[in-house]
């Protein structure tokens, strides 16, 4: 049996404990790779950029520029990168904004610890990820 190569992804969160913990879930699993961890947007951008990961995961609220500005201009770029972004804000308003640029998911983060490697599964094998949290208000 081949073994595959890892996933790589970038991480942006600018709270240094939500990313650290993000991180060490992440870490655990064999298949992933954290290839950057960023605490800002102009950060996020540039490294994913740079790096042309499979994945960027990001945070919604960041400065000097926001999840949303940081996803678009990564999307217009490199349009094969899948995003999933993430609030500690249960917005289904976030979550559309999102999809409507071409994020591949989108998770609360309250449900990070129950639903990340889920979500980062499905958009991985083609689907749209969101939480059920999220999910629930979009009905």
């Amino acid at each position: 049996m081949s073994m595959l190569p890892p996933i790589r992804i970038v991480l942006a969160d600018d709270h240094d404990l939500m990313r650290t913990t993000i991180e060490e879930v992440l870490q655990q699993n064999n298949h992933l790779e954290v290839v950057a961890s960023c605490n800002n947007g102009n950060d996020a951008v540039e490294k994913t950029l740079l790096l042309q990961p499979h994945f960027l995961l990001i945070d919604v609220v960041m400065q000097p520029i926001n999840g949303l500005q940081v996803a678009e201009k990564v999307k217009t770029s490199l349009p094969n990168t899948k995003i999933i972004a993430f609030s500690s804000h249960s917005n289904p308003g976030y979550a559309r904004a999102f999809l409507e640029l071409g994020a591949n998911g989108f998770l609360v983060k309250g449900s990070i610890g129950t639903e990340l490697l889920a979500a980062i599964e499905a958009v991985n094998n083609g689907n749209t990820y969101l939480c059920s949290e999220i999910k629930a208000l979009m009905q």
